[in-house]
């Protein structure tokens, strides 16, 4: 089963929380994992239901 660990910032970290706490930051990030698990599903599974 593939699995994803995503670290994506600190919410305590000087530069990172103020960015976590961006929505248009938060979009970016959204849309990149996104974009990332729909590549992983065209190329490792490309049919319908997906069968290993």
């Amino acid at each position: 089963m593939p699995a994803v660990l995503l670290e994506l910032g600190f919410v305590t970290g000087d530069q990172d929380a103020p960015r976590l706490r961006n929505p248009d930051y938060q979009e970016t990030l959204a849309r990149g994992i996104a974009r990332g698990i729909l590549e992983y599903v065209d190329r490792y599974c490309p049919g319908p239901y997906c069968e290993p």
